[in-house]
């Protein structure tokens, strides 16, 4: 005789626990998916997917460096790499949304969806030339706990 109502309360548990290793994570690593943007090309301002290699880290600011982000909560760095890119002021509000900035850049994860969206701001609006611009893009990917 099988007990139904045990395999219910089993993968809540499971749900339960993935949910909480996610909220109770102190570092997160964060991965690209998919990367679009603008690039000056024979003499225009062209669409372009560009390629997704990309890899963030969010950890806790540990203040290494006198001067940088040291009222941000939460850093973002590259993995190998402790040199924060990013700061997160406040860490995750209460809806699980984190909000961090560079000094050419925005990154926004959720914690709950486990994404992340970063946006290259550098370029277009503000280089001296277009030919030696950067590019502005957008980036989206997923995140797990580490």
């Amino acid at each position: 005789m099988t007990n139904h109502t045990t395999l219910p309360s089993i993968a809540a548990l499971l749900a339960l626990g993935l949910f909480w290793s996610s909220v109770a994570a102190a570092a997160w690593l964060c991965v690209a998916d998919q990367s679009t943007g603008f690039e000056f090309e024979n003499g225009q301002w062209v669409s372009k997917s560009f390629p997704t290699t990309q890899k963030y880290q969010i950890v806790r600011n540990e203040k290494k460096y006198a001067g940088l982000y040291e009222d941000s909560e939460l850093v973002i760095t590259e993995p190998n790499d402790d040199f924060p890119i990013m700061g997160c002021k406040s860490g995750f509000n209460l809806a699980g949304r984190l909000f961090c900035r560079g000094p050419l850049a925005d990154f926004r994860m959720s914690k709950n969806k486990m994404r992340y969206l970063k946006v290259n701001l550098a370029g277009y609006w503000n280089a001296k030339s277009d030919e030696k611009s950067d590019q502005p893009s957008i980036e989206i990917g997923k995140c797990t706990p580490l």
